[in-house]
């Protein structure tokens, strides 16, 4: 089973960040949303955007004269501009009425008069409900339905959402600081945290209690000083630093935010993850331990155990990855990524069933990830093999059959990935051996037609594709076109990789030898062994070939040789 490290590190890049950075493109919403009995008219009066040099967010009026929204949207050094959604209205920033930083709030003073959105009992809000989130993605006023999938029912935990009109199901950009609104048009919570899997909401009585504290006005320009408010610049000049891929630097200003506020588990996981991909595993493990434990205080980590199982993983330690692969699935069931990446540790402790069951579940719940039908299907092909050592000829051949299927889907559902094709070719190829060995010699032919027929399309796809070539290669020789599967071989020694080549020379030799060409066979024969002196086998077929030119005394002493390295040679 195939996990492409470095696409799951992209994913983890955008993993645990806070819903505003940078306004995010081609963000697209499906024609067809639930309905709610909220309108956007009568809300968005009260939402703002919220502009500093640099980025975007957005904040709704709690009182005529006061606007919430997240302390990472207001804190960069500089003027802090609030507008209407039309633009057409600006309102005078007087300064900083209440702050939280646990809970990433802040409530702006300003001079003007606005319209304030009534808050709700965040306590009863229940998993399933629809909510309104109104925000600024795009630099533009808009709203979209969230789903409630938890709520911890404590005023110190997050509100876990999700969007079905989002990527990753998320809060997309630009939301940062708008609120999450019932159908009576109340706040419920305030968006706050985004992930590739979920978007976080402050619960509104955490705001609540915020504006019972409100009193005196604190400037601007002299909160921005404040050591943890400083500490949320560095962790966004990290975390660009990180999307850049310049981990050191992202390192040094994720040490620096730790230092201003050390009680943010997000700076730890930011770090820790900064750390793996510079190979220290150790320092990124201990670094997302910290921030679990920081983090256990509000709200269940999801991607923290996803990112540390997926550590462990990459270490090869599968039982420590599933542990915490089941960490992160407890609190939420339709994680795909984390049944796929479990799925991936069971295979390689051999759990093959088990890696059944978690792909089935996460294609349940996306069936159109093309990826996951293609990790269902090496999970059945090697359970098939399995059945088939036990003389399980009928299951087997079930499991083979339905390896096939899934990778015909994969295919139907992205038909220009060029691995798909290959990866069918080399399973039918496989298939096709099984079928020969219990005698059924023309059902076997059909599979390595079959299987000839992928590789080509892959090859169409790819012309360097060294395993299409090279599957394609064996089916020839087992279809006996020698003169095809000799012109595979040739392409093979031009694009293949070195540690392959003495294998392909031999390969090459034997379909030359089964034509006659003895002299290009034992040509190739010397190319293999000189590549790999220990391999018996290349020494007995050269003997072979030798011997059939009348070379008898040389082809004695590789028969020899042969013995030597491995008695039962030729048997």
């Amino acid at each position: 089973m195939k996990t492409n490290r470095q696409v799951i590190l992209d994913l983890l890049a955008l993993g645990f960040l806070f819903c505003l950075l940078a306004p995010q493109q081609g963000i697209t919403e499906k024609l067809i949303t639930p309905t709610t009995a909220v309108s956007s008219e009568k809300i968005r009066d009260s939402v703002v955007l919220i502009e500093d040099k640099i980025g975007i967010g957005s904040g709704f009026f709690v009182e005529d004269d006061k606007v919430a929204t997240n302390i990472h949207v207001v804190a960069r050094p500089g003027p802090v501009l609030v507008k209407s959604a039309d633009r057409k209205m600006e309102w005078t920033v007087e300064g900083i009425a209440a702050y939280d930083v646990k809970n990433d709030l802040a409530i702006l003073k300003v001079k003007e008069r606005g319209v304030p959105l009534p808050l709700a009992n965040s306590d009863a809000v229940r998993s399933g409900q629809f909510f309104l989130a109104a925000g600024f993605p795009d630099d533009k006023y808009k709203d979209t339905i969230a789903t409630v999938v938890s709520n911890n029912q404590n005023g110190e935990k997050l509100i876990r959402l999700k969007s079905d009109f989002f990527p990753g199901n998320s809060l997309g950009p630009g939301y940062s600081g708008g609120p999450i609104i019932n159908r009576k048009g109340q706040v419920v919570g305030i968006c706050a945290l985004g992930s590739e899997y979920y978007g976080y909401a402050i619960p509104s009585n955490v705001l609540k209690a915020l504006l019972t504290r409100s009193k005196s006005i604190e400037p601007l320009a002299q909160w921005q000083k404040r050591k943890p408010i400083r500490a949320y610049v560095y962790r966004s000049q990290g975390q660009m630093k990180f999307i850049k891929k310049e981990y050191k630097s992202a390192i040094a200003k994720f040490d620096r935010a730790i230092q201003l506020n050390p009680n943010i588990a997000n700076f730890y996981y930011r770090r820790g993850l900064a750390m793996y991909n510079l190979g220290n595993y150790e320092e990124a493990i201990v670094d997302i331990k910290r921030g679990i434990k920081l983090d256990r205080q509000r709200t269940e980590p999801v991607e923290a155990y996803f990112a540390l199982g997926l550590i462990k993983l990459d270490r090869s330690d599968y039982e420590g990855a599933i542990t915490d692969f089941d960490k992160a699935i407890r609190p939420a069931h339709k994680f795909v990524d984390a049944y796929h990446a479990r799925a991936k540790a069971k295979f390689e402790l051999g759990n093959h069933e088990g890696a059944i069951v978690d792909l089935d579940r996460a294609i349940k719940i996306d069936p159109e990830d093309a990826n996951l039908y293609n990790s269902r299907a090496e999970a059945k092909f090697a359970s098939a093999q399995s059945e088939s050592k036990q003389w399980k000829t009928i299951k087997a051949r079930h499991l083979y059959e339905q390896a096939i299927e899934d990778l015909t889907q994969a295919i139907n559902i992205d038909p220009e990935s060029h691995s798909f094709y290959e990866e069918r070719g080399w399973m039918k190829g496989k298939f096709a051996t099984f079928e020969s060995e219990k005698g059924n010699i023309a059902k076997a032919r059909k599979l390595y037609e079959a299987a000839i027929n992928d590789c080509t399309e892959s090859i169409q796809r790819d012309q360097n594709n060294e395993n299409a070539y090279y599957t394609r290669s064996m089916a020839k020789m087992a279809l006996e076109d020698f003169k095809g599967a000799i012109s595979d071989f040739d392409r093979l020694l031009q694009i293949g990789s070195k540690s392959w080549k003495g294998y392909y020379y031999y390969q090459r030799g034997l379909a030359k030898k089964t034509l006659g060409y003895y002299r290009g066979a034992i040509a190739d024969y010397d190319k293999a062994i000189r590549l790999n002196p220990e391999k018996a086998i290349a020494y007995y077929e050269r003997g072979l070939a030798k011997e059939a030119l009348g070379q008898k005394e040389t082809a004695k002493s590789d028969f020899d040789k042969a013995k030597e390295l491995d008695p039962n040679v030729g048997k």
